[in-house]
């Protein structure tokens, strides 16, 4: 298993000052050292949601990867380890969801939307 966090306070880090913003990040970070000591962890961008800027000063921290909703198809060798799939298991998500979300066959249901979604992250990379 891995271990990470979402921030400190789970704030839209979107929206918030990069004072903020680099708190969030470094400090539940090191929240994490304290608690569980050296370890490889991962960032979680809260609420799925990143932009240029967040996705480069969770790059720059000392988390080995990040997760995020939407913006790739499916994780695999040139994954950008700071961009990798997360999928959404609520508690109303029933058996036969959750067997389609972890089945890789069932990828290419959810191709034309994640093409859609491609499109927009390419938007705020340039």
């Amino acid at each position: 298993f891995s271990m990470g966090s979402h921030s400190v306070s789970h704030c839209n880090l979107q929206t918030e000052r990069i004072e903020i913003v680099k708190y969030e990040i470094e400090v539940s970070y090191r929240n994490l050292l304290d608690q569980f000591g050296q370890g490889k962890y991962y960032f979680a961008y809260p609420f799925g949601l990143l932009d240029k800027y967040v996705y480069g000063l969770v790059a720059a921290s000392p988390y080995v990867g990040a997760v995020c909703f939407g913006s790739v198809l499916s994780n695999w060798i040139k994954t950008d380890p700071y961009l990798m799939k997360r999928e959404k298991i609520l508690a109303t998500t029933n058996r036969r969801e959750f067997q389609m979300l972890i089945n890789p066959a069932y990828d290419f249901i959810r191709a034309a939307k994640a093409q859609l979604i491609m499109i927009k992250t390419r938007r705020f990379f340039r």
